[in-house]
Parts: C-alpha cells; sequence; structure tokens
C-alpha cells in the first residue's frame, strides 16, 4: 500500500474514534493507537509514527502531550491525537466540558 492510502486510512479512523460516543474517552493515544487500531494496515509501530508526524506536520492531525516523557524513569511519553476538523473539535470539547 502507498503512503498515500495509508495516510488517508488513519485519518478515516481516527476521525471515527474521535466521533463515536461510545467510548469512554474519544482520544486516540500513543500507547494503544498502534497495537489496537493500525497493527492490521502498517508495518510497524515506528512507520506508523512517521506517518502520523507527516499527518501532524501537513495540520490534518493535531498531536498533543498527556505524559512527558522522562528518561529517568524510562516513560516514553504518551500523546493524544484528535482529527484537525473544526465541528470534531467543537463536538469534543463540549464532551469535555459535560
Amino acid at each position: 500500500m502507498s503512503n498515500l492510502f495509508l495516510c488517508s486510512e488513519i485519518c478515516h479512523r481516527l476521525r471515527e474514534y474521535n466521533a463515536n460516543n461510545q467510548h469512554g474517552f474519544r482520544l486516540l493515544t500513543s500507547d494503544i493507537i498502534y497495537r489496537k487500531h493500525m497493527a492490521n494496515i502498517v508495518k510497524s509501530a515506528e512507520h506508523l509514527e512517521d506517518l502520523l508526524n507527516v499527518l501532524a506536520d501537513a495540520h490534518y492531525v493535531f498531536r498533543f502531550k498527556i505524559v512527558e516523557p522522562d528518561d529517568a524513569r524510562q516513560v516514553p511519553g504518551i500523546y493524544g491525537y484528535l482529527m484537525a476538523e473544526l465541528p470534531l473539535i467543537g463536538e469534543l470539547r463540549s464532551w469535555a466540558d459535560a
């Protein structure tokens, strides 16, 4: 599969997850995104991280730190991912404020 197709599929799955009310937490995080949601479309977690970095640099996806990386405690850090679409952001904001 081409990287363009993979980026499109990642955006589609991320949009569905962010919009779904059935989950307790509507943001995909870096600790579960590969093994639970994207392992069947990308080769490795590193490949997924590279594609997510491309999407974040292109402003399709917001990537933000939830847990700061700490080398002394060997904590890699956890990032959250959100599609950069205004209606979805407004919906998630009202969900978080409730």
